[in-house]
């Protein structure tokens, strides 16, 4: 038996030839169909509504449920069982001529009239959180209930949207949201959306706790004695891989570190990546976002000139011999517009096929985040809106960003994408920032920015989504040098 989770409508246009259409129905080509619904939670089954999809033939039931169609044409019928309040059933059954056919019964439950649903009174963005939800009847908890629950957020990123394991009246299942603020939470069945009711929660954001040492510093001397930045860290096969940005005080250079905990990492002697003449990296090579894809290593990295800032592209086996593709994958835009200077930055993530990169854009004031697909990773198209290429963070008018939103990280959690971005306000000092998105395109940025302040400044975020730890640089007052913060 199939049941439709659909609320019937009972009054129906009754014909009233209907009761004598079977004594008038040649027997050698209509059969009878005999069968039984039952009403959960009732000890009384009758006037159930049964009728035949497409013809006039239907009948109710008795006290005990049962019912009988007669006159039926033979061939394959699909017959439907209806109450009001409760689910409707149907099945399909095949009459034959001059034959009773016995149908499977019919099992309707109750629809609720209204929900009751308790959670704590706050929690914490993306850490799961129980919801209790009761299905009433009339102000009664229902003894049984097999409906689906749809939920909806007041921002519409609850996950799930949906729980059907209702084998109570009253179910308890986890939940998480995927921003902060104060939240409200609708629930309803579809079968019944009469019955929606809502519950209120204050959703906190993630406290990160940094560890107090550095877990990248800068070397005594050599490439990366004055600075270390800009990490992209990666965990392929249990082991860690970070690309990351050292300087001599001069140069910026890229360079690779290991780890098999995250957390405790050795460095590759020499830049992995270095500038070279000529070239549009011949000044700096920084701000690298690292990938594993199909048995290669990937890198775009920011190339720098000493006029203009580029995203390159390269290849490598090992994460330490690379090959550097000669011409920029992400070039500036053209003269006065809003990237002109400096396309740099990137952060790149593959989904569903598509390459997907968020980058930095510089016009000689300002920064602002931008964003780019590619079907390969070499060529890559830029967001526009109404016809021109545009940012998709902007400045805001005040606030940890006022003067500038760059170096972002990005991550797909389910359905939402989650971003951390380096904002620059009034002070200049920079901080961690977040926001989030349906479509990677339209963000929304947190009401408690900026999330992460170490020091003097913080910047260059790597969020590594599955072990919730957040990688960044920080200034001490002498050397940028690289944190971990970490939740719980």
């Amino acid at each position: 038996m199939k049941t439709k989770k659909l609320l019937p409508l009972i009054f129906m246009i009754v014909l009233t030839f209907a009761a004598g259409c079977g004594s008038s129905s040649n027997s050698s080509s209509t059969g009878s169909i005999a069968g039984s619904v039952v009403l959960n939670g009732q000890s009384s089954y009758q006037n159930v509504l049964v009728y035949v999809s497409g013809t006039p033939f239907m009948a109710y039931t008795d006290a005990s449920g049962n019912y009988s169609l007669t006159g039926v044409p033979a061939g394959t019928h699909t017959i439907n069982a209806a109450m009001t309040g409760y689910e409707s059933g149907s099945q399909q059954i095949t009459v034959v001529a001059g034959q009773t056919v016995k149908a499977l019964p019919m099992v309707l439950s109750l629809l609720a009239t209204s929900f009751f649903g308790s959670a704590p009174f706050s929690t914490v963005e993306d850490q799961p959180f129980s919801i209790t939800v009761s299905a009433l009847l009339n102000g009664t908890v229902l003894p049984t209930y097999n409906g689906t629950l749809m939920l909806r957020s007041s921002w519409g990123d609850i996950t799930p949207t949906s729980v059907s394991q209702f084998s109570n009246g009253t179910e308890t299942f986890t939940a998480w949201l995927n921003r902060e603020g104060p939240a409200s939470i609708a629930f309803s069945d579809t079968s019944a959306p009469q019955a929606t009711s809502s519950i209120g929660i204050n959703v906190l954001s993630i406290p990160w706790r940094v560890i107090s040492q550095p877990v990248l510093g800068v070397s005594g001397s050599g490439w990366d004695s004055a600075g270390v930045s800009w990490p992209s860290v990666i965990n392929e096969g249990g082991k860690f891989y970070m690309l990351y940005s050292g300087s001599n005080g001069t140069t910026w250079n890229a360079g690779l570190a290991t780890s098999t905990d995250g957390r405790a990492w050795t460095k590759y002697g020499n830049p992995v990546m270095g500038v070279s003449p000529t070239t549009f990296y011949s000044a700096d090579i920084s701000g690298t976002s690292l990938m594993y894809d199909n048995g290669v290593f990937k890198a775009w990295f920011t190339g720098y000139d000493g006029t203009f800032m580029r995203i390159g592209y390269a290849t490598s086996a090992n994460g330490i011999t690379w090959t550097v593709s000669s011409t920029p994958a992400l070039n500036t835009g053209t003269t006065g517009t809003w990237d002109y200077i400096g396309a740099a930055f990137p952060v790149v993530m593959k989904d569903s096929g598509i390459y997907k990169m968020w980058f930095a854009g510089y016009d000689g004031t300002t920064w602002r985040i931008g964003y780019a697909t590619s079907p390969d990773g070499v060529t890559w198209t830029k967001f526009s809106s109404n016809g021109a290429e545009a940012p998709v963070v902007d400045v805001s008018g005040s606030g940890p960003d006022t003067y500038g939103a760059y170096a972002p990280s990005v991550t797909k959690d389910g359905s939402v994408y989650k971003m951390y971005y380096t904002g620059i306000s009034a002070t200049g000092s920079p901080t961690i920032n977040y926001a989030t998105s349906e479509d990677g395109m339209a963000w929304v940025k947190s009401y408690s920015n900026p999330r992460l302040s170490i020091m003097s400044g913080t910047q260059s975020p790597d969020l590594l989504i599955d072990s919730m730890s957040l990688y960044c640089s920080y200034f001490d007052g002498a050397h940028w040098q690289i944190a971990l913060a970490s939740y719980p």
